[in-house]
């Protein structure tokens, strides 16, 4: 048994659950990508209510319910979009997790492709997947950014009728105030959408690359493993097993913490 094989042996089981962790956190924070898509979907519905809700405010003989409608609208908004903000920042945290994990691999990677033998050739291929990745994982997060900073924005577009809903005896809001925040909420809505679409292509595309960059850095750590404690009589055409998980997962505590759905300390009250 060579000092060589072990050290390499060592490395590429560094390598697989590194990349293990990263595809879990990848996986996670689609997961949560979806949800606050969802939950932008429904602060645009509030928005388009509000909008509706300006030429009631208008026409209406006695307006102080519409009114009450049009700020009960905003509010709503302003809820939905502080909660799809929340989720995101969780997305962000799962990104900077696989980040975190890739960059470990790709050093065990590294590594491994200086030691003469056979698995160089795989490193190597393997190492220029981990590339793609990180690349994927840093316009993932830009993407994450801009939609966070839609909302931000489409939040702050309604927190005025927001604030001045608390006080029940001022009622002067005009129809063209409710109109335009419901349009430049809208608006901002609007562009968070069709950044998270770009956000949910990007995962669409990196989750089977992740995929793959596991199966075959975890295939690889098991062969160098069984190379260094060879069987020493072989049954007869013995039947393959399919590849297993590395010996050693992630130990992350964020990792561990996760879940796909959020606490009740952040489920937002009055679902529409």
């Amino acid at each position: 048994m060579s000092t060589e094989s072990e050290q390499s042996a060592q490395l590429a089981d560094e390598a697989a659950t590194a990349i293990y962790a990263a595809r879990r956190a990848l996986g996670n924070a689609s997961s949560l990508a979806t949800e606050a898509g969802e939950m932008l979907g429904r602060a645009r519905s509030g928005a388009t209510e509000l909008r509706a809700t300006a030429e009631q405010v208008r026409t209406a003989e006695q307006p102080r319910r519409y009114v009450l409608d049009a700020q009960d609208s905003a509010g709503f908004v302003h809820q939905k979009a502080k909660v799809g903000e929340e989720i995101l920042a969780e997305v962000r945290g799962q990104l900077e997790i696989a980040r975190d994990q890739l960059r470990t691999g790709r050093r065990a990677l590294d590594a491994l492709s200086r030691i003469p033998g056979p698995e160089t050739d795989q490193a190597d291929d393997l190492r220029g997947r981990v590339d793609k990745l990180e690349d994927a994982v840093h316009f993932t997060g830009q993407r994450v950014t801009e939609v966070a900073g839609k909302l931000a924005t489409a939040r702050g577009n309604v927190e005025p009728m927001v604030i001045q809903a608390k006080d029940l005896d001022d009622l002067e809001v005009s129809s063209s105030t409710v109109s335009s925040t419901g349009t430049t909420a809208d608006r901002n809505l609007t562009a968070a959408r069709e950044g998270m679409a770009d956000l949910q292509r990007e995962f669409a595309r990196t989750n089977p690359v992740a995929s793959d960059a596991e199966r075959d850095t975890i295939e690889l750590a098991n062969t160098m493993r069984a190379a260094l404690n060879p069987t020493p009589n072989p049954t007869p055409n013995p039947t393959p097993n399919p590849p297993q998980n590395p010996t050693h997962q992630p130990a992350d505590p964020e990792q561990a913490a996760f879940r796909p759905r959020p606490g009740t300390s952040r489920r937002p009250t009055n679902e529409r």
